[in-house]
Parts: structure tokens; C-alpha cells; sequence
């Protein structure tokens, strides 16, 4: 009686077992469209040099008030015995600005514009010239987050290099930064035409002919989402 059983048992088990291979598990979760975008700026310590390798980078500013600090007078002689000055700074700025609050849209616009009136240059700076707007320049790129959390790859935008001054119309799509996000190395302009990119044509760099004081260039950063 006792194997009899013991062989029923086993036949109970695997008629009742078998309907369980079959079956289907179907996971979901719904991710929500970006309703704005997140700025970050952080500042990077270059070191004097034009190599990135050696750049510091610092903590991410708890407001959007970039601050090159007191420039300094750089000199030097070229290669045909032209000596030249300008005043720069070992200072830029990474400003990091994402999507944010869900997913990126499938056409989403990140729109910039210079605003003049509310920029400042201290009295004697000629007529048409705009101070620190055009003085710096900024370069667009779409960043990639390669392996969590700080190694990133920067990709340059078509839009290269530009002067502050020359922001209005200036357009990122999410398309143009998929993937990733976009990020803009802000700096005081060197008038170093080799760089790549180059410098736009009327960059203008700080010389000993500009007056003392403090300069301030603004610019907003608008969005828009369909």
C-alpha cells in the first residue's frame, strides 16, 4: 500500500506542476515627459594651461551667479617677436543644463538670449562695445554620462564657439542632445584664434586700454516643450 501511494503522489505532482512552465510574467512602469529644465553651473580651476587633463573641478554654485574674480594680466611673445597682453582668468565655468521632472520630449527646445539692459560695463567703454558680452565666449556640447558618476564624453555642438553677445536665436533641441544633456564651457576669451573651436570673429579680449571696474553680462535661458 505504501509504494502505491508514494506513486500516486508523484503523479498528483507532476500533472499539477506542469500548467506552471507556461506561464508569461509582464513587468511595466511608465516614465513621464519633462515638464522644464535644471541648471547647474560649476566652477573649474585650469591651472594656467590650455590642457583639461589637469583642470579641478569644484562644487556645483548654489546660485546662478558665475564670478570670474579679479582678472590677471597674461603676457607673452610670438612667434615673430610680437609681444602681447591680455587679462584673463584660471577660472570657467561648466554650466550643465538638463531636462528635468521626467523623461526628454520628443521635440523640446532650449532657447537662449542675450539681455543688454540688464548687463553693466563701467563708463569709457566706446559706443557698440558690449563689455564683458563679448569678452567671453561659450562652447555647446552634448555631454554622455559614460561610468557613473563623473566620467563623462563631450561631443561639440554645430554651434562651436560664440560670444555672449551673439546668444539671441541661439536654439538646442532635444534631438541635438539625445542621450545626454547639454553643457557649455563658459570663459573669459583669450584671442587665441587656433583654439578648437576658434574664437568667433569680434571677440574681443581684456587689455590695459579698457577701463577698471566690474563687468556683468547676462543672458536667461527659456524652454519650450510639444
Amino acid at each position: 500500500m505504501k509504494k502505491v501511494s508514494l506513486g500516486m503522489m508523484l503523479l498528483l505532482f507532476t500533472l499539477i506542476s506542469l500548467p506552471c512552465l507556461a506561464q508569461t510574467v509582464t513587468a511595466s512602469a511608465s516614465m513621464p515627459t519633462a515638464t522644464g529644465i535644471s541648471i547647474s553651473i560649476t566652477p573649474v580651476d585650469s591651472k594656467g594651461t590650455a590642457e583639461s587633463n589637469d583642470d579641478v573641478w569644484g562644487s556645483p554654485l548654489t546660485s546662478l551667479t558665475p564670478d570670474f574674480g579679479t582678472l590677471e594680466e597674461v603676457s607673452g611673445t610670438d612667434a615673430q617677436g610680437h609681444s602681447w597682453v591680455f587679462f584673463g582668468s584660471k577660472t570657467y565655468f561648466a554650466i550643465d543644463i538638463a531636462w528635468a521632472g521626467g523623461a526628454a520630449p520628443s521635440a523640446g527646445t532650449i532657447q537662449f538670449t542675450y539681455d543688454p539692459a540688464a548687463s553693466s560695463s563701467p563708463p569709457g567703454l566706446p559706443a557698440g562695445d558690449n563689455g564683458l558680452a563679448d569678452r567671453t565666449t561659450l562652447t555647446f556640447a552634448k555631454t554622455e554620462l559614460l561610468v557613473w558618476p563623473t566620467t563623462t564624453l563631450d561631443t561639440l555642438l554645430g554651434l562651436g564657439k560664440m560670444k555672449m553677445s551673439d546668444l539671441n536665436g541661439t536654439t538646442v533641441t532635444s534631438a541635438d542632445i539625445a542621450g545626454g544633456w547639454l553643457r557649455i564651457y563658459f570663459g573669459i576669451a583669450t584671442g587665441d584664434r587656433t583654439a578648437i573651436p576658434p574664437e568667433p570673429a569680434g571677440t574681443k579680449t581684456f587689455s590695459p586700454a579698457d577701463p577698471a571696474g566690474t563687468y556683468t553680462g547676462v543672458f536667461t535661458v527659456s524652454f519650450t516643450i510639444s
